[in-house]
């Protein structure tokens, strides 16, 4: 095993152990702030102490997220390609909620026809939905817990603001890959027809000199 193979594992475990003790912080600090009531709770763990926790996790680990594996999930399924269901659900109107609320792309951010642009923006929705997927998940095992402490109304306030916060950002991420996934392939179909055309034109004006006496 090389040198820099055995580097890169160590870093590698230095990295999970140092997520392992943020999520253990995490954790504590989320039990401490049940004191202050269920509902309380819901909303800080949802709003701000969630997120705060998966954007380390996912900073120190960096998943790869192209994955193999992972495609059947991340893949847009046959009807959700056009987008009709989540426009139904009021997905732009929670994206202009968002932007309301300051979340707005950096300045000077503008979409370009270029496969490295899209291929990132497409990477980015992936990135959103898996951290978004991730703290559904933390917030049904808490509401888990809270029916384990006799707090049914615990649990009712923790899945609710849990799909509100996270729900709707998982749907706005869905909604918006296969957008970038046609962009991608629209600039592959035309890179590929003028490749095509390229050959031809090359093709037909040597074959024309050929056949000039």
């Amino acid at each position: 095993m090389s040198l820099h193979h055995t580097l890169s594992n160590i870093r590698r475990g230095i990295a999970w152990l140092a997520a392992a003790l943020v999520t253990c912080f995490a954790g504590l600090i989320i039990f401490d702030l049940a004191r202050l009531g269920w509902p309380a709770l819901a909303l800080l763990a949802n709003a701000l102490l969630l997120p705060m926790w998966i954007v380390a996790v996912f900073y120190l680990t960096k998943p790869d997220l192209s994955y193999p594996p992972l495609e059947p999930y991340f893949a847009p399924r046959r009807w959700e390609r056009d987008g009709a269901i989540y426009l139904r659900c009021g997905v732009l109107h929670i994206q202009a909620l968002i932007f309301a609320l300051g979340r707005r792309r950096p300045r000077g951010f503008r979409i370009r026809r270029e496969e490295s642009f899209l291929t990132q923006m497409e990477h980015e929705t992936r990135a959103a939905e898996a951290a978004h997927v991730v703290c559904l998940i933390a917030v049904m095992m808490l509401a888990v817990y809270a029916v384990a402490m006799g707090s049914v109304s615990g649990a009712v306030w923790l899945v609710g603001t849990g799909l509100v916060f996270q729900g709707y950002a998982v749907v706005l991420q869905r909604y918006h890959r296969p957008r970038w996934r046609h962009a991608l392939r629209l600039l592959h179909h035309a890179r590929t027809a003028r490749h095509f055309r390229t050959t031809h034109d090359n093709n037909a004006g040597n074959g024309l000199a050929s056949a000039t006496p």
